[in-house]
């Protein structure tokens, strides 16, 4: 697993613990590897 999946993986389960909604996490980034926005 890449660092940006596991990020996404971290909101995901960060939102499950603090009852923020569903098992999600986002991580888009450019070709580069900058990360342009995140989404939990």
């Amino acid at each position: 697993m890449n660092e940006y999946m596991k990020m996404a993986k971290e909101m995901a389960e960060n939102g499950m613990s603090k009852n923020e909604g569903g098992p999600f996490g986002a991580v888009i980034t450019d070709k580069s590897g900058n990360i342009i926005a995140t989404r939990k």
